[in-house]
């Protein structure tokens, strides 16, 4: 949503402002980020790009396919991906603490809405996760331990 939102309000400022500059390259940086959590080629599985997420999601099949106890690479495994998740959330984090409110300024005095990231709250609700979200939370903060 916050690159989403960067790279809108770069189109709503003329090319030669030195704030649209600012605006796409902090978009890039953003999907630079969200590139470390998804796979994002054209083709998806035949691409064979995997990230954080597809790799998450290979283990859980594995795991949840085979009936005996989780094998200690496995288990490594888990925590390999909750700390590479971490590093990213960590930058996001840094990211939105220290460069969102410049530009929030910058955008105001053009006067452009800010660009605010969703709470969780607030993604729950749009994308109609709330029952489910719930325990993803709970979830989530268990995995941050």
């Amino acid at each position: 949503g916050v690159r989403d939102a960067l790279a809108a309000r770069a189109g709503k400022v003329k090319d030669t402002d030195p704030l649209h500059k600012q605006l796409v390259t902090m978009s890039e940086s953003v999907d630079a980020m969200r590139k470390k959590i998804v796979a994002t080629k054209e083709g998806g599985a035949i691409t064979g790009e995997e990230r954080i997420r597809e790799k998450s999601s290979s283990l859980y099949g594995d795991l949840t396919n085979y009936e005996g106890r989780p094998a200690d690479y496995q288990l490594a495994r888990i925590d390999s991906l909750k700390k590479e998740l971490g590093d990213v959330e960590t930058e996001f984090e840094g990211f939105v603490t220290k460069n969102l409110p410049a530009i929030n300024k910058s955008l105001v005095k053009e006067k452009l809405e800010k660009v605010e990231p969703l709470t969780r709250q607030q993604w729950e609700a749009a994308s109609g996760d709330v029952e489910s979200g719930s325990s993803s939370s709970a979830t989530s903060v268990r995995m941050r331990k």
